[in-house]
């Protein structure tokens, strides 16, 4: 478990006091145990027992909890048994609650959250009784309290030193730490510049058609917001809504008969930039930043039609199609023009081809139909069915 990572959401905070407060609850004043179990603690909390064993942890880690006494149970992991009393049945884990001395009763109040509610009162001299106050202090203490390093003694203003711990300690408890570690300065500058893309988001969306955000759902809504924001980083918002109202006029007419069965995807296709053209500022073949006829889309299209006209090969004449030639004898124009032979013979052969194949179809046909075949058993092989 990290406990710093983990304290970064509020609901696990909120579990975890939770967690705590019902161990106060069911401890005694007196001697500070707590014997609770974990479904006990799930089920006040409304949290799994295996959440509540890891917040457990947690308390153990920084001081919180010490175990007095194991649990008893029948089988606690595979393979690995624990003793069980038949008479008394299963034992909860015993706890002592421990209190480290920087946490005050000033300290309790200003950690306490609205969420949280009131923390039972902890008397300080309980609490402090019996604890070595050097730990408060660096390890390496002087030889006396008077003389430390550079002249100057450790303990002269133990204040300092205690409110120092007590920062660290709440740093550790997810009060006031610094996002991730970073500074203020970076975090409050991320904050800006998401706030300014959501900003400029909620614009753009107020310019698409209530015709359509009216049939998106909820995630459908999300993802279109997302893809705002993206094309945002490329795109201004008038240049947006441009893009939006234009294609919308070819869009409407589909969405009122009913023809898109998905506005989903069609919301995402008015949004979306034509990606045939590799340069990023390019709308519908005008470049915008230089204001002219996109060089990218005029270079594929000569690209394209270079390998289409590679591909075809050189040009050839149909013979059924040849310009018809001057003929200066008046009795030719009166005779009856005849397919050439070429063109003939290509006919009768894509006849015959026909034939063939309807042929091994109906003797496939009948084969199929006179046989009685197991399961599992090929009647044909992939060859046959590829000749018909």
């Amino acid at each position: 478990m990290r406990p710093l990572l983990h304290w970064r959401r509020r609901d696990a905070r909120r579990n975890f006091y939770a967690v705590a407060r019902v161990l106060l609850q069911y401890a005694d004043w007196e001697t500070l145990r707590a014997r609770p179990g974990h479904t006990l603690i799930a089920e006040k909390t409304g949290v799994c027992t295996r959440t509540v064993a890891r917040y457990i942890d947690a308390l153990h880690q920084w001081g919180y909890l010490m175990t007095t006494e194991l649990g008893t149970t029948p089988k606690i992991r595979a393979g690995r048994t624990f003793g069980h009393d038949p008479y008394e049945g299963n034992r909860a884990q015993e706890y002592r609650l421990c209190v480290p001395v920087w946490m005050t009763r000033a300290g309790l109040e200003d950690s306490t959250t609205p969420a949280d509610g009131p923390h039972p009162e902890i008397v300080h001299e309980v609490a402090s009784q019996n604890h070595n106050l050097r730990t408060v202090h660096p390890s390496r203490s002087a030889r006396s309290a008077e003389t430390g390093k550079h002249g100057a003694s450790r303990l002269r203003h133990p204040e300092v030193t205690r409110a120092r711990v007590h920062a660290r300690a709440r740093a550790a408890c997810g009060h006031g730490r610094p996002a991730a570690g970073k500074p203020k300065t970076q975090t409050a500058r991320r904050r800006q510049e998401w706030r300014s893309a959501a900003a400029a988001v909620a614009q753009v969306w107020r310019a698409l058609p209530r015709e359509l955000t009216e049939r998106l759902a909820d995630h459908e809504a999300d993802r279109l917001a997302n893809e705002l924001a993206r094309q945002l980083t490329h795109r201004t918002v008038a240049e947006l809504t441009e893009r939006i109202t234009r294609h919308w006029e070819y869009w409407r007419y589909k969405l009122t008969a009913d023809v898109v069965r998905s506005p989903i995807a069609m919301a995402h296709r008015m949004v979306r930039r034509d990606y045939d053209c590799t340069d990023i500022r390019c709308e519908d073949g005008w470049q915008l930043d230089h204001d002219a006829a996109c060089k990218a889309c005029a270079l594929t299209v000569r690209e394209r039609i270079g390998a289409q006209d590679a591909a075809d090969g050189p040009s050839r004449g149909c013979p059924d199609h040849q310009p018809e030639q001057p003929d200066n004898n008046a009795s030719s124009t009166h005779e009856t023009h005849l397919p050439p032979p070429a063109a003939k013979v290509v006919t009768e052969r894509h006849t015959a081809n026909h034939a063939a194949a309807a042929e091994r179809g109906a003797a496939l046909a009948r084969r199929l139909l006179r046989s009685n075949p197991r399961p599992g058993q090929r009647l044909y092989s992939v060859k046959e069915v590829g000749r018909c």
